[in-house]
């Protein structure tokens, strides 16, 4: 509950210029905590100064798991961002639209890469133009699995500290630092140290300790149908 206010704290705050961190150890349920816990909490927030009172924060999860390039977190980012503000909200009848989000993500990403390739407009430039990206107040982004990215730890930090500084967009970070530290550091011959750039963007590190029924749950989330039905029986 400490960390869950925490976050909201920092959600709240205006002109913030730093990231939040939420370190803890694999399969302690840090993931499930935030999805399921942290998200909706943050989503049933009143924005302060809001003139319509369905205005919500706008919060978005991106795994930085296998992640290669910067050009693919910025797609990533922006592929979200899309799928919250055009996909999940109700249409003009009032009904809830609602997609398959990774077979939304697929096809969207599919119809990214035709664009480029037969009309030589880079489809990604283009949407960046569209009045609601220009604006990202209100935005929250988690971004997961830090410690398993392929890009090195300052280029990811160095990226989104635009989102921080000028955007005031709220960024937090996911991860296992004791992992990650291991993962920086082991015949790195950069002389560019992890903690040097964190301190940088990261104003603050919150230790998530694990909370049993989260594991239990969220290992439960991993299993599908009459078997995942009964295992929320029995726990």
């Amino acid at each position: 509950m400490e960390i869950l206010n925490n976050v909201i704290d920092y959600v709240r705050s205006k002109n913030v210029t730093y990231a939040l961190m939420i370190t803890g150890e694999w399969g302690s349920g840090k993931t499930y905590f935030w999805k399921n816990k942290v998200t909706n909490k943050i989503k049933d927030l009143t924005i302060e100064g809001s003139v319509k009172e369905s205005d919500i924060y706008t919060v978005l999860y991106i795994t930085l798991n296998g992640i290669e390039k910067i050009e693919q977190l910025e797609r990533n980012i922006y592929y979200e961002y899309f799928l919250q503000q055009y996909l999940s909200k109700d249409n003009k009848d009032g009904k809830k639209i609602n997609h398959p989000l990774e077979l939304t993500k697929m096809l969207f990403s599919i119809g990214n890469k035709v664009i480029d390739k037969y009309s030589g407009v880079d489809f990604l430039e283009q949407m960046s133009k569209l009045p609601h990206f220009q604006n990202l107040n209100n935005v929250v982004i988690c971004f997961d699995d830090l410690e398993r990215s392929k890009i090195k730890s300052y280029d990811i930090f160095a990226y989104l500290n635009k989102f921080v500084e000028h955007d005031n967009v709220k960024i937090i970070f996911l991860t296992n630092e004791e992992k990650f530290y291991k993962n920086e550091n082991e015949n790195d011959e950069e002389e560019i140290s992890y903690k040097d750039y964190k301190e940088k963007i990261i104003g603050r590190t919150l230790q998530f300790r694990p909370n049993v029924q989260n594991i239990v749950q969220s290992n439960i989330e991993i299993f599908d149908g009459e078997y995942k039905q009964f295992l929320k029986i029995k726990k």
